[in-house]
């Protein structure tokens, strides 16, 4: 017997077949997973917003307007979260001087360099 095709399993996960759903998942989880971690570079990361994506995916399939190109679709949510997280966590770099710059007027002095009163 051929396994189910994305239709189908978008058809059942729509009425509530939970199976279906996991059906979907462990077909495309291997393709996200390698995508997510490509794009993140950290695979515990990455695996973290799969599971989201899985998550998004499941609340969000009566949104999905041509069941035929769930992979696609899905593929989406996985590079959407992973750009907002990557949006997320860049980093601001300041130049120490820059920010010690503005609360030291004068170097401090060295105890000991200078005569005693």
């Amino acid at each position: 017997m051929s396994e189910p095709s994305d239709l189908e399993l978008v058809f059942l996960s729509r009425q509530g077949n939970k199976t279906a759903f996991g059906q979907l998942m462990l077909r495309y989880q291997p393709m996200v997973q390698r995508l997510a971690t490509r794009a993140i570079g950290n695979r515990d990361l990455a695996q973290e917003l799969v599971q989201d994506a899985m998550l998004q995916a499941y609340l969000s399939l009566e949104k999905l307007n041509d069941p035929t190109r769930f992979k696609s679709w899905f593929y989406g949510i996985v590079l959407n979260i992973c750009r907002n997280k990557l949006r997320r966590r860049k980093v601001i770099c300041f130049s120490l001087e820059a920010i010690v710059g503005n609360f030291i007027d004068e170097p401090p002095s060295i105890a000991g360099s200078s005569p005693d009163p």
